[in-house]
């Protein structure tokens, strides 16, 4: 896989692993259809709870918007079911795949790696992983969206 074709791919991953759409960015013009891409992505709980409805909604619109086949995965939380969709999605072997860093990093570290060294680009879409291992959205800590501070009581 050629650097431009990872980037697409790991783009996709990453507008894929957003859990809201915003409005303004549906009216804005897509610049290149990724189609062709698939996408395995666990959006955690059960289909339509209120927890995952967003995530799903978000995905599903990136991934039309895209051209993207994006493959839903629901484990009503158990981390356990995250590892075995995880191994799933990989056997299928797709152009990327979106975890829940749930499990942790002692249960992914070497799946991940296993993933990765197939050319599979993995990116958490909550839960931080090792460094080195998958690309993550948010690097650093979560911040106020008002002030910008960063959460947990640090100044």
């Amino acid at each position: 896989m050629s650097h431009k074709s990872i980037f697409k791919v790991l783009v996709a991953v990453i507008v894929l692993s957003m859990v809201a759409v915003i409005p303004a960015a549906s009216a804005a013009p897509v610049a290149q259809n990724q189609k062709g891409l698939t996408i395995y992505m666990q959006m955690g709980g059960t289909q339509g709870d209120a927890s995952t409805l967003a995530r799903t909604n978000g995905a599903k619109a990136a991934a039309e918007k895209l051209g993207i086949k994006l493959v839903e995965q629901y484990s009503g939380w158990d981390p356990q079911k995250m590892i075995d969709q995880f191994k799933q999605a990989a056997a299928a072997n797709p152009d990327g795949i979106v975890i829940m860093g749930h499990p942790g990093e002692d249960a992914f570290a070497s799946l991940v790696d296993q993933a990765e060294s197939q050319g599979i680009i993995i990116t958490s879409g909550n839960n931080p992983l090792p460094p080195g291992g998958a690309q993550q959205e948010r690097p650093g800590p979560l911040r106020c969206a008002s002030c910008g501070r960063p959460l947990g009581g640090e100044a």
